[in-house]
């Protein structure tokens, strides 16, 4: 085994701790490759090209993901499903709710010990079990597994498969780099015992930076695992005596990690192609690939793809313990801008390529004396060079130069502030370096500085709405679904959701044209952009930057209650609180309620809430496709939501609307939030007029008042826009998908086997308007399956579709009757 490799950079990274470091690499190669950049969270920026033209990264989540793509892959059921069925290499499993270990602890003794349990929705190898031998391990396994559950409280239990863990990052059908993931180990020597042997292993991860924030996890895990192997912390292993101290390999886990690409066999890699290409608007994610010899043919041995990841982190492919260090943020910089249609330029020449000089400009609140101080020492440790210049109380501008690499570091540092500062926006751009081998500090103004570019933004009116939409009740999945099977596509239902459509007789697959929805989100719907739309914290700052009238505002900890009251006083009684994320705020009058209202938004959001300014006005809520305003709900004083035609909205109005969502990249698809004085007036009358929020578009049924026929001529609208955009054309004089490879499908979103039910059958088959025939009566099996396990009614509904494209009906006229 070859010496492991030490970073320098690393000492200065200490202070992210566990955060994701992509951004910082990805920050750096956007700047080396003449892009402006703009920080608005600590896992969030926008790229901007000289001409205007942007797009988004939170983590690494870009343009070259949808949202529905990442929810499908996010899935460990869904995923294991996908590539079972097209014969990429899977391991055998079944997913288990929290109350079903009796049929967990069945299933492993069927497929056989030893078995792996594992999240069904979990990240970072949280709750990951593997080589599990025995049902009271199992036990053990499953509760840990689903204390580690994101989403639902399931498990995934799964053939276990001898072999080393790799992961395969695949950017846009091209593999890029390889890792195998170890588990963690120590090598005794016969004198130290293996809690020291742990602590010098420890040693070595602080000087990496990917592994600098992943401590070795001690606690029962650990003890489990010592105990399995006959030894403990306190004793000391004979020479040559392997132990190992991590579960599985990932590096959250305690795993290393090496670079393995040009050693790995091209039927590996082809597979790991293969298997992304099966998730439509998937074109960036890392492969989770057991291998027991990469250097032979997948043909040749027993291999399985357990994952596959939509957001990977690739700092360890930057920053690998062993082997050489692959540039895979430069190359996922290259493909999203490629796809978003920004213009790159060229590192500078081979003398200079290691080194970046950029422009900066800092807003928040930056105190006088502490952050010039904290600034410039942090940027002397990091042997930077360059200048600091306040503006006013809450703008200050800089240029920094030095190594590429620390220069990148800095940037992150700088977003997260000196102790006592709370930035909002760091804004960069790349420039000639100073003419200065020190970092000075100065009070004013230079006369040549620069102000932050804002993208260009346009008031033009969207087109008005030819129908108004009216309220319903049935959900946004059904509808979608409807609209999908009424243009004659293949559809195919995953759970968690998501529906993914391909041409009639395909199966929907990112490699041809196809379309993936989750929910209403659909595939024009970016990762990068979907993301900042749920944290507040990094939308306000962007849309702020770009002149976008925005509240004002504040982030506070949970407990920071006088804090939080010296702020509320500041901004005027009431205020609005709530948490970062989706959900809603609540208006709160007085002191004593901001600590009541402080400690239920932090319930949600576990770490922080946001107090904004509240200001009287109305609520309006505008539907948005491209640059059309589809839809439009006003707030009641009553939180009733009423549904008012988009004509009657002023064009100052939906022109501001409509700029807001165009300062977000990546969203095709969304509702734009507003607070107005009056929804007829133009701009300059309104004398409250503020952007909210943005969301990802849901409930349709909420934007239509006159039951489902408005909701589904809506979703009619959106399905047929993404069809346009994605070059795959509706063809509503095909004959829809068989009913029973559909009944299948809704098997797979996870409806049990209910054949005690068959005397219900016929009633339920009328009640739902079947004819009694067999080939209806497959559906109504479907369909009564749901009822009966209380799956949520749209999987009664989607039924219910699949029946009327069997009989020729409309499938909106089956579901009003």
């Amino acid at each position: 085994m070859p010496e492991p490799r030490e970073y320098d950079i690393s000492q200065h990274m200490a202070s992210f701790g566990r955060r994701p470091l992509s951004t910082v690499l990805l920050e750096r190669e956007c700047l080396r490759h003449g892009l402006g950049t703009l920080r608005s969270g600590g896992l969030t920026f926008t790229a901007t090209d000289p001409a205007g033209r942007s797009m988004v990264f939170s983590r690494t989540g870009s343009v070259l993901n949808s949202s529905p793509a990442s929810s499908v892959a996010r899935n460990k059921q869904s995923t294991r499903l996908l590539l079972e069925e097209a014969g990429v290499p899977a391991p055998r499993g079944r997913r288990f709710a929290g109350g079903q270990f009796d049929a967990a602890r069945a299933f492993a003794e069927q497929i056989g010990y030893p078995v792996v349990c594992k999240p069904v929705d979990g990240t970072e190898g949280k709750g990951v079990v593997t080589g599990i031998r025995d049902a009271e391990e199992l036990r053990w396994a499953f509760d840990a597994s689903l204390e580690a559950a994101r989403g639902a409280r399931e498990a995934l239990v799964e053939e276990h498969v001898e072999g080393e863990a790799h992961r395969i990052i695949v950017i846009a059908g091209e593999v890029v780099s390889a890792l195998i993931s170890r588990r963690g180990a120590v090598i005794g020597d016969g004198e130290r015992t293996v809690a020291e042997l742990l602590d010098e292993r420890q040693a070595l991860r602080e000087r990496n930076p990917h592994l600098i924030g992943r401590p070795i996890p001690r606690g029962e895990p650990l003890d489990r695992l010592l105990a399995r192997q006959g030894t403990a912390l306190d004793a000391v292993p004979g020479p040559g005596a392997r132990v190992e101290f991590s579960y599985g390999s990932n590096t959250h886990q305690g795993g290393e990690h090496a670079q393995v690409l040009l050693d790995m066999h091209p039927s590996l890699l082809e597979a790991a192609r293969r298997a992304v290409a099966l998730i439509p608007g998937l074109d960036s994610a890392g492969v989770d690939f057991i291998i027991e010899d990469i250097t032979r043919p997948l043909q040749e041995q027993r291999a399985a793809i357990c994952e596959i990841n939509s957001v990977p982190a690739i700092d360890s492919h930057e920053y690998p313990v062993y082997g050489p260090a692959l540039p895979v943020a430069a190359q996922l910089v290259a493909r999203a801008a490629a796809r978003a249609g920004l213009q790159l330029t060229q590192p500078a020449p081979e003398a200079d390529s290691a080194t970046l000089s950029v422009e900066m400009t800092v807003t928040g609140r930056l105190p006088h004396k502490e952050h010039p101080r904290w600034f410039a020492e942090t940027a002397r440790q990091m042997n930077l060079v360059g200048s600091y210049r306040r503006v006013d109380d809450r703008v200050v501008r800089a240029v920094v130069s030095g190594l590429a690499e620390n220069v990148g570091v800095f940037l992150s540092r700088a977003y997260d502030g000196s102790e006592h500062s709370a930035v909002h926006t760091v804004e960069s751009r790349p420039c000639v370096a100073p003419e200065t081998d020190r970092f000075k500090v100065f009070d004013a103004d230079p006369a040549d500085s620069w102000a932050p570019r804002r993208s260009p933004g346009s008031l033009d009116l969207p087109g008005d709405v030819a129908h108004e939409l009216l309220r319903g009740q049935e959900p946004d999945l059904w509808l979608v679904h409807t609209a999908l099977l009424e243009a004659g596509l293949s559809t195919r239902s995953l759970p968690g959701g998501s529906l993914a459509a391909a041409a009639r007789g395909s199966r929907p697959r990112a490699d041809e044209a196809s379309v993936s929805f989750s929910y209403v989100r659909s595939t024009g719907n970016s990762f990068g952009g979907a993301a900042m739309t749920r944290d507040r914290a990094a939308l306000w700052p962007l849309l702020e930057a770009r002149g976008v009238p925005t509240p004002l505002w504040r982030r506070f900890p949970v407990g920071a209650h006088r804090a939080m009251t010296e702020f509320a006083d500041s901004l005027g009684w009431p205020v609005r609180m709530g948490a970062p994320g989706p959900g809603e705020d609540v208006v709160v009058e007085d002191a004593e309620s901001l600590a009541v209202s402080a400690r239920q938004a932090g319930a949600r959001s576990r770490r922080s809430v946001v107090i904004s300014s509240h200001r009287p006005g109305r609520r309006l809520d505008l539907l948005i496709a491209g640059r059309e305003v589809l839809a439009a709900i006003e707030h009641g004083p009553d939180e009733a939501r009423t549904p008012i035609p988009v004509a009657k909205i002023s064009a100052g109005l939906r022109g501001l609307a409509v700029r807001a969502l165009a300062e977000l990249p990546g969203m095709a698809l969304a509702q734009v939030h507003l607070a107005v004085t009056d929804v007829t007036a133009p701009l300059g009358d309104q004398q409250t007029l503020l952007v909210e929020g943005i969301t990802s578009a849901r409930q349709l049924n909420s934007f239509s008042a006159s039951g489902l026929p408005g909701a589904l001529e809506l979703a009619r609208e959106l399905v047929r826009r993404e069809l346009t955009r994605s070059g795959l054309p509706p063809e509503p004089n095909a004959s829809s998908p068989e009913g029973a490879e559909q009944v299948r499908q809704l098997e797979l979103l996870g409806v049990p086997d209910a054949e005690a039910t068959t005397r219900r059958m016929e009633a339920l088959a009328q009640r739902i308007g079947c004819r009694p025939s067999q080939v209806q009566a497959d559906v109504a099996r479907a369909t009564l399956r749901a009822e009966i396990s209380g799956t949520p009614a749209e999987l009664a509904l989607l039924a219910t579709a699949l029946l009327t494209a069997r009989t020729g009906a409309r499938a909106d006229a089956a579901l009003l009757s």
